[in-house]
């Protein structure tokens, strides 16, 4: 469930392994025609204010390039649905604030992060569907959980949760909840069937 498959190659980008330690310049020059950009598995530290100019884009993944944090140019793109920063080193408030305004955004990947708490503005985003949050070191879960209300796919495993709120089991859309390799002692009965 990437949303991937509505975008032809000609509207697609791939500079993933490419040995980048800067966002490249060039690509700015055809950013209203870019749909899908892959940047993956490089050294970019930063995601430039170049960004904003992508408003056609939909899929950006700028996973395992060391990122530390995600600019506020990221919420100025209307189309984005899926945006993957899996393995870098985003930590406790790497996120702008103001992420939540991402409208558009359906699936969110921040796994192999260095999150210990759960992002508040991603607990605000109602139209999420898919969120992976694994393999950071996530304590709790807010309440506030209960305003994702499209949300089908949660993925937690991997951190040092022991306790949900019973919130995440009003989740009505909810279909696959990954909990593994947590310290969870018990499961609200809201999540029993």
């Amino acid at each position: 469930m990437m949303f991937e498959d509505d975008v032809s190659d000609e509207h697609r980008v791939d500079l993933a392994y490419s040995d980048l330690d800067l966002f490249p310049e060039h690509l700015s020059e055809k950013a209203d025609r870019i749909r899908s950009l892959h940047l993956n598995n490089n050294r970019i530290l930063v995601l430039p204010r170049a960004v904003s100019l992508f408003r056609e884009l939909r899929h950006l993944d700028i996973s395992a390039n060391g990122l530390t944090h995600v600019s506020g140019e990221l919420t100025r793109l209307p189309n984005l649905k899926t945006f993957i920063a899996k393995n870098n080193l985003l930590e406790d408030g790497a996120l702008p604030k103001e992420l939540d305004r991402c409208l558009s955004l359906e699936v969110l990947n921040l796994s192999g992060n260095r999150f210990t708490e759960f992002p508040g503005q991603i607990a605000g985003m109602a139209g999420l569907r898919v969120l992976y949050l694994g393999a950071n070191r996530l304590q709790t879960v807010p309440s506030e959980i209960k305003h994702m209300s499209r949300l089908e796919v949660l993925y937690l495993g991997g951190n040092q949760i022991s306790s949900l709120p019973v919130e995440v089991g009003c989740l009505s859309s909810l279909q696959s909840l990954v909990l593994c390799d947590n310290r969870l002692e018990s499961i609200p009965p809201q999540l029993t069937f």
